[in-house]
């Protein structure tokens, strides 16, 4: 039976092997976004413009996700090389 895309917290506790090919593509909400971040799910809401993000929907509060590989890429676009402020 598949149940579709698993969540991120769900993906960390498979062992390696166990963990889908395909999880780079899994839509996070941004619950799973503060956990991949280590920030507060209000960070998420109040900054996900400049996430790479999927809204559904229109108006003031349409529902937001977020592909898992365009988060890392992010991530890795922001990341300051500290050895390089040395």
């Amino acid at each position: 039976m598949n149940r579709g895309p698993i969540t991120l917290a769900e993906h960390d506790r498979l062992p390696e092997a166990a963990a889908p090919s395909d999880c780079a593509d899994c839509l996070l909400d941004a619950k799973e976004v503060a956990e991949l971040l280590g920030v507060h799910p209000n960070w998420v809401y109040l900054n996900y413009r400049q996430l790479p993000h999927i809204p559904f929907g229109t108006g003031s509060k349409p529902r937001i996700r977020f592909r898992r590989k365009a988060i890392l890429a992010w991530i890795e676009q922001h990341e300051i090389d500290w050895r390089k402020k040395r």
